[in-house]
C-alpha cells in the first residue's frame, strides 16, 4: 500500500499481533503443562527418569510453540482484516485503510 500523502511505500502496523502471539504462547504452554504428563509417560517406557524429565519438557515446548503460531496467525488476520493500521515508511502518515 502507498502513502496518500507522499505517494511512497507503507506498512501494516502490528497493533495486535505481538500480543495475541505471546498470549497463545502462554495458553499453549499451560494447556501443554497440564497434558504435559503424556509426555512424560512416553519418554518413561523409552527411557526411564531421563526420558520421564525430557518427554514432559518436550511437551510444554510443543504446545508453547502450537499456541504462539495460533496467536500470531489471529493476530495478523486482526491486523489485516479488522485494525488496518498502516504507517509511512517515509513521512510517518498513519492512517487506517477502508
Amino acid at each position: 500500500m502507498n502513502c496518500p500523502i507522499c505517494g511512497k511505500h507503507a506498512t501494516l502496523e502490528n497493533n495486535v499481533k505481538g500480543v495475541t502471539t505471546a498470549a497463545g504462547i502462554g495458553a499453549g504452554g499451560y494447556l501443554a503443562a497440564n497434558s504435559g504428563a503424556a509426555g512424560a509417560a512416553i519418554g518413561s517406557m523409552i527411557l526411564p527418569g531421563l526420558g520421564t524429565i525430557a518427554g514432559g519438557i518436550i511437551g510444554i515446548l510443543a504446545g508453547a510453540a502450537a499456541g504462539g503460531t495460533t496467536g500470531h496467525v489471529i493476530g495478523k488476520l486482526i491486523d489485516e482484516d479488522v485494525i488496518r493500521n498502516y504507517c509511512c515508511d517515509a513521512c510517518g502518515y498513519t492512517w487506517r485503510a477502508d
